[in-house]
């Protein structure tokens, strides 16, 4: 009276899984190439220097401080007396080879008739490395220049050293 069905597998299931089986192959297949074949590769063919062996180490007689080395931004501020004049320096080095340190630069402080009133140099403390940039707070220009409506800074020598 009471006689149980049994349904036959489905030939979408059978599909499904056939599949999903083979996308399981083809994702070891693919992550064993990937670990093993890459392993195999000597660091050198891996990551092939980008200069080549016979470019000539950089020489200092080519430094150029006054070309790499650039005052991206100059702030101008009395200190809390009022007296000297703060300088705060935001100064890069576009050099790929050199460092340099001991940066001489010099100021000129300008009137509203364009007539020089004062110009000073001074070194920047520190040092930059090549690509690096650095932000200088407070460097101390001497008095502050009276009747002055505009500044400018340049960069005049640096020591240049090969990193």
């Amino acid at each position: 009276m009471f006689e149980t069905s049994q349904a036959e597998p489905s030939s979408n299931s059978k599909v499904i899984v056939a599949i999903v089986i083979a996308l399981f192959v083809v994702g070891l297949g693919g992550a064993y190439y990937f670990v093993f074949r890459h392993a195999d590769t000597p660091a050198a063919e891996a990551a092939p220097s980008t200069a080549p062996a016979d470019t000539p180490a950089a020489d200092l007689a080519d430094a150029d401080p006054e070309a790499d080395l650039a005052i991206l931004s100059i702030n101008l501020r009395p200190d809390t007396t009022e007296t000297q004049a703060l300088l705060d320096i935001r100064i890069s080095n576009r050099s790929r080879q050199f460092a340099y340190s001991e940066i001489e630069y010099e100021t000129s402080y300008v009137d509203t008739a364009a007539n020089l009133i004062s110009q000073r140099t001074g070194v920047l403390p520190g040092a930059l490395q090549p690509g690096d940039q650095q932000n200088l707070t407070g460097i101390n220009d001497g008095l502050f220049p009276l009747g002055a409506s505009s500044y400018s800074m340049e960069i005049r020598a640096a020591q240049a050293s090969i990193p």
